[in-house]
């Protein structure tokens, strides 16, 4: 009945968010009815803030002091991203390599705060540009568009390299105007 609701609400939100592993259906509908509207939070800077997941910086005078800040945001978000990385650990090997990677890094439970934060910003991203989830840009550690889930996708889902190849070939050799950047 209430994802019936949903639906009407927002369809094309919860569909995309359906396609995060690790989000099911009651985590699907706690995003989707915290998150509202993801026009809200002008960079993703803003929405991972806003879920709690990273600490605010207490300073003054160029000096900073330590943090700040622990009961702001939506406690509602930090829950359900943080219950996603353990359930997308729970089903995916990749996952926990990547895991494993941050554990050296960063410790066993601020690696799973990097892991919530990490899907935090993939929720974000493709909400706003609204693609499903990809999960190998997900797993990327290092490199170009870590982070970035369908940062190589166009605004329709298409990739990039596909849509500029299609637009070389209908641009006639001899035209005089410049259409744009080719690469």
């Amino acid at each position: 009945m209430i994802v019936r609701t949903a639906k009407q609400h927002d369809a094309q939100t919860l569909y995309l968010l359906q396609s995060v592993p690790g989000i099911g259906k009651i985590l699907r509908l706690v995003l989707l009815y915290e998150i509202h509207a993801i026009t809200r939070f002008p960079r993703v800077q803003a929405f991972v803030s806003s879920c709690r997941l990273v600490t605010c910086a207490k300073e003054a005078a160029g000096k900073r002091d330590g943090t700040a800040g622990t009961k702001i945001g939506n406690a509602y978000l930090t829950w359900a991203f943080s219950a996603a990385a353990v359930r997308f650990l729970r089903h995916h090997l990749a996952g926990q390599k990547s895991l494993a990677r941050l554990e050296k890094k960063q410790g066993t439970g601020k690696a799973l705060t990097v892991l919530a934060q990490k899907l935090a910003r993939a929720v974000y991203s493709m909400v706003k540009r609204e693609v499903v989830f990809d999960l190998a840009p997900f797993l990327q550690t290092s490199g170009r568009g870590v982070g970035e889930p369908a940062a190589e996708r166009g605004h329709d889902g298409l990739s990039l390299a596909t849509v500029l190849c299609s637009e070389a070939s209908m641009a006639s050799p001899n035209a005089h105007e410049h259409i744009g950047t080719l690469l």
